[in-house]
């Protein structure tokens, strides 16, 4: 509830202006809380060991055509290479959020091509474009 209350969602302007152009947070929140169960558990976790046991969820953002030097940051650089294996280069590094997937899951589908033959190279501010966020 409290973070469905903080959301913002799409259209949103921030303290400096600039105005969200997407954002399904309202959405992810609603379908984990769905696929978790939390109707069903919230509240009902009885005290183990003298612990008392929850069920909560984390949130993070990424910004992505962050307005922070007053240009677009985000950039990612693409190489095909003649037996068809695809190569991103991203500064954005995935910590375990799925990014990179996400990222060759879209980098495929708007070449047309196969997940499997997207490979990502991240975190090399000598080789990726840059971007809000180095790894």
């Amino acid at each position: 509830e409290f973070h469905l209350h903080n959301a913002v969602g799409p259209d949103h302007e921030a303290m400096d202006g600039s105005v969200f152009a997407s954002c399904g947070l309202r959405e992810c929140i609603a379908q984990a809380a769905e696929r978790a169960g939390w109707k069903d558990k919230y509240g009902k976790l009885k005290p183990r060991d003298g612990k008392y046991r929850g069920i909560g969820i984390g949130i993070g953002a990424q910004a992505s055509g962050s307005k922070g030097a007053d240009n677009d940051t985000s950039a990612a650089m693409i190489k095909i290479v003649d037996d068809g294996i695809v190569t991103l280069f991203t500064g954005i590094p995935d910590m375990g959020q799925g990014s990179h997937t996400v990222m060759a899951m879209i980098t495929a589908e708007v070449l047309g091509t196969v997940l499997e033959d997207v490979r990502i190279v991240q975190g090399d501010s000598d080789i990726v474009p840059p971007t809000v966020r180095w790894g």
